[in-house]
């Protein structure tokens, strides 16, 4: 499936990159936590640690993340694209970021 996915910047790519992101995983967690709250005016024993389980993970990688450092692929390869260009950050060894089009 990841090879049927666009190599440019269109709105597939746009929601899918999305949703990947820190702040939908917090805003996630909070509808969970405001739904399960609204039930019975506390919080469940699996919400919690489903809550507490996604807070460790975006922990765990943003330090992997920083720690790794590997650089975007167009500044592996300068060949790729004006549009690949314009971005500074390093990102994780992912299929969606190593994929050299």
């Amino acid at each position: 499936m990841l090879n049927a996915l666009p190599y440019t910047r269109t709105p597939a790519m746009e929601v899918l990159s999305g949703s990947a992101s820190l702040e939908a995983f917090a805003l996630l967690a909070l509808i969970i936590y405001v739904m399960d709250a609204s039930l019975d005016g506390r919080v469940s024993e699996p919400v919690a640690s489903f809550i507490v389980a996604l807070i460790l993970s975006m922990i765990l990688t943003a330090l992997i993340k920083a720690y790794v450092a590997a650089p975007r692929p167009q500044s592996l390869q300068p060949t790729l694209g004006s549009s690949a260009t314009s971005s500074t950050r390093t990102t994780s060894p992912s299929p969606q970021a190593t994929r050299s089009g």
